[in-house]
């Protein structure tokens, strides 16, 4: 067990434009507990007394009561909270990726929609920053629901600030797939192969790290079919509207790319997971294999790690 001993303190933010606060010590919990990022993580044990000190129902909100709900809420005012300091989003998303018996508090889930806040956010965090979060939060028990947060929200724009997703669909990763062989819009479809992959990795028994990896490449790799330079018309389309992203996979790699070198994942990974993004097509093609003067030894040729 990791046990860290800090100085009670508290926190002042002299620039709005940094998450780096003035920090002064202070023998007063109350003080103290506004700086905390979860009420969960705002429990005090007395060494003096022995007793246990809850001064914002942190014990309450660990679920170890009534229906048994871990609840993710800030101890101090939401807005404040995460206008000071917005890399605590991605903290919170984190701890709900961690337990799946966890809700965020509604304050929480609009604080991420929440312009200022999302401004506050492309202000403050580095995505170097960001990368350790967001890499803990893929390794979380279930990721799925804290990546839906995440993207209805709008802030995966924020978190995901590369130039290679400027010029996407407006309606970003929300969009509709227009195609036959899809039931679900983008989003959907990618938490529905985040969570097979998730389930998959578990069942196999992968270490987290190889599990983080396989979950960034479910998010990524439909991610080019929201370049406004791949879609297209279907030459013989079976509905109005029947869309086309021949050539998806290049441009989702090339985007993921942008991402995960922003977010300080090492080369090696990120050729790990580029690789899977730009043959994802590979498999569905094999009956075409042979028109296409392609073969399984292409095929595992392709998927060398370069």
């Amino acid at each position: 067990q990791k046990i860290e001993f800090v100085p009670m303190r508290t926190e002042y933010y002299p620039d709005p434009n940094s998450r780096q606060p003035q920090i002064t010590t202070t023998d007063n919990p109350m003080e103290d507990v506004k700086r905390r990022d979860l009420s969960i993580n705002a429990i005090y044990y007395n060494i003096d007394t022995g007793q246990i000190n809850d001064y914002v129902g942190g014990i309450g909100d660990l679920g170890l009561e009534g229906d048994g709900k871990i609840i993710l809420r800030t101890p101090d005012e939401t807005e404040k909270t995460y206008l000071e300091d917005p890399l605590r989003l991605l903290r919170a998303l984190r701890f709900h990726s961690r337990y799946q018996n966890s809700v965020l508090d509604t304050k929480i889930i609009d604080s991420m929609s929440n312009p200022k806040i999302q401004e506050a956010y492309t202000k403050k965090v580095s995505p170097l920053r960001a990368g350790p979060e967001i890499m803990k939060m893929l390794v979380g028990e279930d990721p799925t629901p804290a990546l839906r947060i995440l993207f209805e929200s709008g802030l995966y724009k924020q978190v995901f600030n590369v130039p290679e997703l400027k010029n996407i669909n407006p309606d970003g990763i929300m969009m509709d797939q227009k195609s036959p062989y899809h039931k679900y819009n983008l989003l959907d479809h990618t938490l529905e192969v985040v969570s097979n992959l998730n389930k998959i990795m578990k069942d196999n028994n992968e270490d987290e790290d190889m599990r983080g990896l396989m979950n960034l490449a479910g998010i990524l790799h439909d991610f080019g079919k929201m370049d406004n330079k791949i879609a297209r018309e279907h030459k013989r389309p079976k509905f109005p509207g029947h869309t086309t992203y021949v050539g998806h996979e290049r441009s989702s790699e090339q985007m993921s790319e942008a991402i995960l070198k922003s977010i300080g994942v090492p080369k090696d990974k990120r050729n790990l997971v580029n690789t899977i993004i730009k043959t994802h097509m590979f498999p569905l093609d094999a009956s075409k294999w042979k028109e296409k003067n392609k073969s399984p030894g292409k095929f595992i040729e392709e998927l060398k790690i370069k």
